[in-house]
């Protein structure tokens, strides 16, 4: 097969259609695969790190997130918000991204959390306990936000 009739027979696919060239394909969308990986890896890591700069990097301004911890839907601002409330909480936090699956432009990370309840967290008084949370992030990229 020629590459015009390859290319012709590909842009007449519809949008969303398998590759009549599969492997071609393939390397591309692994290749955004990982680096939405890698995107959402610094946005869930560095804000816990104290740069939160990434937020307004990385999200969209029409990002909406849905987060169990929070009474409604929320917007970028609130998600800094969020992050410097849990500073103020929690001594040494981290995050520890486990584990991610990707797949064209959605991210499934499995995540741990930890720190020291040295503060006030959400309403409760600082215990002095070593606190561990894990959780499973579903995301949703769009040109790289």
């Amino acid at each position: 097969m020629s590459r015009s009739s390859s290319w012709e027979q590909l842009r007449s696919q519809p949008r969303g259609a398998a590759s009549p060239l599969g492997h071609q394909s393939r390397g591309k969308e692994k290749y955004v695969s990982e680096q939405n990986k890698t995107i959402v890896r610094r946005l869930l890591e560095e804000p816990w790190t104290g740069n939160l700069k990434v937020v307004d990097e990385l999200i969209d301004r029409k990002y909406v997130g849905h987060d169990p911890a929070l009474p409604s839907r929320c917007a970028a601002p609130t998600v800094q918000g969020k992050h410097r409330d849990l500073s103020r909480g929690l001594l040494g936090r981290r995050i520890t991204v486990d584990e991610q699956i990707a797949e064209g432009d959605k991210v499934a990370t499995r995540w741990t959390g930890r720190g020291k309840h040295d503060g006030d967290l959400m309403g409760i008084g600082p215990t002095g306990k070593q606190v561990t949370v894990s959780g499973l992030t579903l995301s949703r990229l769009e040109n790289a936000r």
